[in-house]
């Protein structure tokens, strides 16, 4: 039987979430697709190696110390193969950053695609729909000022 796109969108969001906060950097490192665009509403960020990523991702687990965060969990809302490219998911998911029980920021929802690419699920892109005053995850020294888009 094989597996679900929401069953594998979650996975890989276990797996970078719990390599994250176990500070197992170069495994986060290694779950992505190079370049890795982050994208917050303000902000961006193109990762073009994975020693980027992984650096990007001690600032992301210092800040979550720095702000009191005990725990940080991903959960997919949903997740289907792409009709175009059934080697991509896209995924819509739900994140806490919490301390005990308490939110130290609103729940945010985020936006990722997947490909796999050598028999292993990697993130190829991230939007994150979060007040960046609130929680900013982005390498301050990588990221830019993201592009308006309005008309």
């Amino acid at each position: 039987m094989s597996q679900s796109a929401r069953d594998i969108y979650q996975r890989h969001l276990d797996t970078v979430s719990e390599a994250m906060w176990s500070e197992d950097h170069d495994r986060v490192a290694q779950m992505m697709h190079y370049p890795h665009t982050m994208i917050y509403s303000d902000r961006q960020q193109i990762v073009r190696a994975p020693e980027e990523l992984a650096e990007t991702s001690r600032l992301a687990k210092q800040r979550l110390l720095d702000m009191g965060a005990s725990a940080y969990h991903r959960v997919c809302l949903s997740a289907e193969f792409d009709v175009a490219s059934p080697s991509r998911i896209i995924g819509r998911h739900m994140t806490f950053v919490l301390n005990g029980g308490t939110y130290l920021v609103p729940p945010y929802q985020g936006r990722m695609t997947l490909e796999i690419q050598d028999h292993l699920w990697r993130g190829i892109g991230i939007l994150t729909e979060v007040d960046p005053t609130k929680i900013n995850l982005l390498h301050p020294d990588l990221s830019e000022p993201r592009a308006s888009i309005d008309t």
